[in-house]
């Protein structure tokens, strides 16, 4: 679990769906249960560059569990348009491009996937209703593809901006 929470932070960096201050949050995690560099490596603050937090990310030993990283991601991306508008057309661009690849799983969140791109386009041309309608749609389609993540028991919970659930055998088991 933990080197798939890594993997889908990393993402979300190189995406702009999360920052670096998102994953020092996630590191005073590891610091608080477990003394390794990497821990205090990833700690290296608000200075560093998303894409260099996203290759320390990926340095995390095993590998990710591709189902298990995508419903993770679904959460951050729902996360980060909870907060706002503002990079709409790139979450719409990204999950047009991840139904492309069926690596969404969640049939209605699949469709506004393929629609949301082209219709905030034709929102912005004044072709079509308004830019809240489309955001409101990709809101809602995300929230409960990131409801069903979580009851499928991936957890990358919102706590203050972003907080991960990481359970403690997972940290042990890999800091072992």
């Amino acid at each position: 679990m933990v080197r798939d929470a890594a993997e889908a932070l990393a993402v979300a960096l190189r995406n702009g769906f999360a920052e670096v201050a998102d994953a020092v949050r996630w590191a005073d995690f590891g610091i608080a249960t477990a003394q390794t560099s990497f821990w205090h490596d990833l700690r290296c603050g608000p200075c560093c560059h998303a894409s260099a937090v996203a290759d320390l990310l990926e340095q995390l030993p095993g590998k990710p569990d591709h189902a298990v990283v995508m419903d993770l991601l679904i959460q951050l991306v729902q996360a980060k348009l909870q907060t706002g508008e503002r990079g709409a057309e790139s979450i719409a661009r990204w999950l047009y491009q991840m139904a492309l690849a069926d690596n969404i799983k969640d049939a209605s969140l699949r469709n506004v996937a393929l629609a949301a791109g082209d219709a905030l386009a034709l929102v912005d041309a004044g072709s079509i209703g308004s830019r809240a309608e489309v955001i409101n749609a990709m809101r809602q389609a995300l929230m409960k593809a990131a409801n069903a993540a979580q009851h499928r028991g991936q957890c990358m919970a919102v706590r203050g901006r972003l907080g991960m659930c990481v359970r403690q055998e997972d940290l042990s088991r890999l800091l072992t």
